[in-house]
């Protein structure tokens, strides 16, 4: 930890808050910065941690003006000492404890006072008062005198500085029994929010976060506990409306409007970890599952040394606002009913269609789909039945949605659909039982909370996905090495500050003891798969587990998905040496097998089945016993189709197509394609090449338009046009060579041809190569590129040019696709024709300069190779221009590990390798900033 000495950082000017006294529970608002304010006072030394006692001095450039200070923890005011010396600071921890010694409960069950003295800090706050009655705002500094050395803390600290009776005294005081019939720490709502002081200093001591907030106790049952949970508000009244700072570092976000300093819920107790919660979300990262991200800190209330807390976020409208980017416009629903934002309508609605309908019906099971994120259910689920959670589903669940039409094409979380959130996992992973069965919980018909689930699985399909993501999980994600891993990893953080939190809090006699709790999380970790699998077994009546090997011909040929998981080292859980892999299954519950080959391959045959061959990429078996399958693939000489335009010769041009061209041609280089699903949206895929004539009048069809280019429209008609399958259009290909180039630019015209009623529009994408995705091309802006429908018919619309990313440089085929798509929305419910749409003036041209390398036109951090990892990877990186470049290392809660890199290094592609020898298995994350970009990923060391 970094430790400043006595002659550093003179007079350095910190902000802080004038805060009033409390004179009655209902008055939470008295306490705001005063914006007119004047100059507050200046501290000769900055908060945080020093090596020696020294001479604290308060300046103020007003000569008038007396400075008033408090060492409590406080608010100054006129009646308090007026500073005219400096002040000695050094270290208190021999003193008499103070608040320590208030009890936190009603009962020595949850509060026993700390073994010894706690460690102590000295906070100093000051305030300008002038005769005239002017005052400024408070200026606030912790400092933690350590002669021990300068690694004190391994953890960041956060200091937390307020009037005593706000937290401690009977009539008012959230953190105490006092006066309440019920407990004043069980009271909720603004009236019992608190102002105070929020210092947070990082593990090398360095000042993050120096200012006002709201503070509560949160929680539910665990209020009771000796340690609470602490919500942190930021809030105008108190000065900055959030908390500016990037807390987490595996997040981007760098603003917080609440935080949560939490004891670890349950888990606080004689069986504590302190980190069960954060095990648990942790794991899941890869879901699609919200979870609240985590880093464990040291807390000092007044300064007194108060414990582990985990520092997390919160849910609520802030946090969707932040993660989404959607508007106050949400529904969030907590428990069965209690309505947090918006109102519980849909919710309803959603009810009375699950228990009125047919589920086992599909086209009344699909609409389902259109109410509730399915695969995010299936995954919040999974999770939920693998922890064991006792204290869920009738407590601990949120969900929400963004009160808007549903919308297949929308962007996740703007469907309209509900989603479900991961929180307070702490009752859960060992901590009581290692056994309990959570399936029987949640199908419990006399629980309200069954009502979805057991409806759902009346339909065969989501009953063998519901077994078959949980199978996929367990044989994935909550592989029992992996778990280990994590809670290894996250342990070893915590076990240098453990014995002073037990000493403080007094719930455990050892360090021993609470590695003994973690080990029992650990086995856990070893029977929990198979007691999930048992109670699979008993609750659908499964004869037996079966085992399923799955090898491939070539690892280089391609890839295998069983179900939602793909045989991959990215997937959690999968190990490098994956060929054969295995995992297990279900009697006779069908298992989905894909095979995708890669570039110069082909698949061939499914090969081990007691079948005869099976020639499809893609099949679902229901099998009896053990199976071992193979996916055969075989070379191919590729001719890509349609064949590229080398833009090294000259710029590509298009500007005519009539409707008397010859049915199946194709302007050079182009082709147009129909998609796998009707009214294709942005998730289509192209199934093949359209055959039809190009002057029809009706149905679904590709019309010509001379020097208006190619029109596009879908119909209702399923039959469609000879040559265009019905409502399936996609869009127009056009294939390119990139070779020696290092900048492409693209320019074409948009038209309504007719606007219609179902909105479709055209967006420009790019692939790299015949076989990935397709994926955007941006603007400027950082938007996606595309022609919007317009209400005017004939609009037209000149799009670019615009660049294409950089991984479309310098490749041998790379394919332009403007997409026709469904937008979903539909304008006049009484007509259903679609949009008709038209495409021309095409121009690609490149730049061509020798002399400058081929360079990235953005910044992007690679994953690590090779991941998994035994002692040293690397790490690459590109940049755009030369720019300074900070490469860290940090273990799985944040921690820093070691700096890589911080100096100023040139455009292009770079690499720099990490050496592991010194750091034991587990999770890190590596970070990259540059030009004001942070960028995190994650990697796994096993020796």
């Amino acid at each position: 930890m970094k430790i400043f000495t006595i002659y550093s950082l003179l007079f350095i000017h910190f902000f802080g808050g004038m805060v009033s006294g409390f004179q009655a529970k209902a008055s939470p608002r008295e306490s705001i910065v005063d914006q007119q304010a004047f100059e507050s006072p200046v501290f000769s030394h900055q908060p945080g941690f020093y090596m020696e006692a020294f001479e604290l001095s308060i300046h103020h450039s007003d000569p008038d003006a007396n400075i008033h200070y408090t060492q409590d923890g406080s608010e100054p005011t006129p009646d308090s000492p007026i500073y005219s010396t400096p002040i000695f600071i050094q270290d208190r921890s021999n003193e008499v404890n103070d608040i320590s010694e208030i009890p936190t409960s009603s009962t020595k069950t949850y509060w026993t006072k700390p073994r010894n003295t706690v460690k102590k800090s000295t906070v100093i706050r000051a305030k300008a008062i002038k005769s005239d009655g002017d005052n400024s705002n408070i200026s606030t500094g912790t400092y933690f005198i350590d002669q021990e050395g300068d690694d004190r803390y391994t953890l960041p600290v956060f200091s937390i500085s307020t009037n005593r009776d706000h937290l401690f005294s009977d009539d008012n005081g959230i953190y105490v029994y006092g006066e309440s019939k019920q407990g004043n720490f069980r009271q909720s709502g603004r009236e019992w929010e608190r102002p105070a002081n929020i210092e947070m200093f990082d593990e090398d001591g360095e000042l993050y976060l120096n200012q006002l907030a709201g503070v509560r106790i949160h929680g539910g049952g665990t209020r009771i506990y000796g340690q609470k949970s602490l919500r942190l508000y930021a809030r105008s009244e108190y000065g900055e409306n959030r908390f500016y700072q990037q807390l987490f570092s595996n997040q981007l976000y760098d603003e917080y409007k609440r935080l949560l300093l939490r004891n670890s819920g349950n888990d606080w107790q004689t069986t504590s970890t302190m980190f069960r919660d954060a095990v648990a979300q942790s794991l899941i990262g890869n879901f699609n599952v919200d979870t609240q991200a985590y880093r464990p800190v040291i807390v000092f209330i007044n300064g007194e040394y108060w414990g582990i807390h985990n520092l997390r976020e919160r849910y609520d409208r802030h946090y969707l606002a932040r993660v989404y980017g959607v508007d106050s416009n949400i529904d969030l629903i907590s428990g069965q009913k209690e309505v947090k934002e918006g109102d519980i309508h849909h919710y309803n609605q959603m009810i009375d269609f699950l228990l009125q309908n047919d589920l086992s019906e599909e086209a009344e099971f699909n609409k389902v789909d259109e109410l509730m994120d399915i695969d995010n259910f299936l995954d919040y689920y999974s999770a939920q039945i693998y922890y064991g959670n006792p204290d869920w589903p009738h407590n601990n669940i949120e969900f929400w949605r963004l009160r808007a039409p549903y919308s297949s094409t929308s962007l996740k979380g703007h469907d309209g659909r509900w989603r479900w959130l991961l929180f307070d996992v702490d009752y859960a992973m060992g901590l009581y039982t290692n056994n309990f069965n959570v399936i029987n919980r949640i199908a419990d018909n006399s629980r309200w909370h069954a009502t979805i689930v057991t409806n759902l699985l009346d339909n065969e399909q989501f009953k063998n996905r519901f077994i078959n993501r949980i199978a996929d999980h367990l044989n994935s994600a909550f592989t029992t090495n992996r778990v280990v891993l994590y809670i290894d990893s996250l342990g070893r953080a915590l076990k240098p500050e453990m014995n002073e939190h037990l000493q403080r809090w007094n719930r455990l006699d050892s360090v021993e003891e609470w590695e003994a709790n973690v080990e029992k999380m650990k086995e856990f970790a070893h029977v929990r798969p198979d007691i999930v699998r048992q109670h699979i077994l008993d609750h659908f009546n499964i004869e037996k587990a079966i085992k399923l090997e799955v090898n491939i011909s070539d690892p280089s040929a391609g890839s295998v998905r069983v179900n939602s998981m793909e045989i991959s080292v990215d997937t959690p859980g999968i190990m490098p040496d994956l060929w054969p892999w295995d995992g297990i299954y279900f009697q006779n519950i069908p298992v989905t097998l894909e095979a995708e080959a890669l570039p110069g391959y082909a698949f061939s045959h499914w090969e081990g089945l007691e079948v005869e061959e099976l020639k499809s990429p893609k099949i679902t078996l229901s099998i009896a016993d053990s199976a071992h399958v193979q996916a055969v693939f075989k070379s191919v000489e590729i001719e890509p189709f349609p064949e590229p335009f080398v833009l090294n010769d000259s710029t590509y041009t298009f500007s005519n197509w009539t409707g008397q061209e010859p049915a199946a041609t194709y302007p050079d280089h182009m082709a147009f394609v129909y998609m796998d699903e009707p009214d294709p949206g942005l998730g289509a895929g192209i199934e093949s090449f359209t055959q039809g004539v190009y002057n029809l009048e009706s149905r679904t069809r590709i019309n010509g338009l001379g020097e208006n280019g190619f029109a596009f429209i879908n119909t209702g008609s399923e039959e469609g046009n000879p040559g265009y399958p019905g409502t399936r259009l996609g869009g127009a290909l056009l294939a390119l060579d990139t070779r020696d180039l290092n900048k492409v630019e693209v320019s074409w015209k948009g038209m309504t041809v007719l606007p219609n009623s179902r909105v479709y529009n055209m967006r420009l994408q790019y692939r790299v190569g015949n076989q990935e995705p397709f994926r955007d091309v941006m603007n400027s802006d950082g938007n996606p590129v595309e022609y919007l429908r317009n209400e005017v018919p004939g609009h037209t619309e000149t799009i670019g040019p615009v660049v294409l990313p950089s991984d479309a440089n310098n490749e041998p085929y790379v394919q332009l696709l403007w997409r026709y798509y469904f937008t979903g929305l539909r304008l006049d419910e009484d007509s259903g024709q679609r949009t008709n749409l038209s495409v021309a003036n095409i121009k690609v041209g490149a730049s061509i300069d020798d002399d400058i390398p081929v360079e990235p036109d953005e910044i992007i951090l690679k994953q690590n190779y090779p991941n998994p990892f035994n002692t040293g990877t690397v790490i690459g990186y590109e940049l755009p221009t030369d720019n300074n470049v900070r490469i860290e290392i940090f273990d799985v809660i944040g921690q820093k590990i070691v700096t890589l890199l911080d100096r100023n290094v040139s455009a292009g592609l770079h690499e720099i390798t990490f050496d592991a020898s010194g750091l034991s298995s587990g999770v890190y994350l590596y970070r990259l900033q540059a030009d004001g970009l942070v960028q995190t990923r994650q990697m796994l060391l096993i020796k």
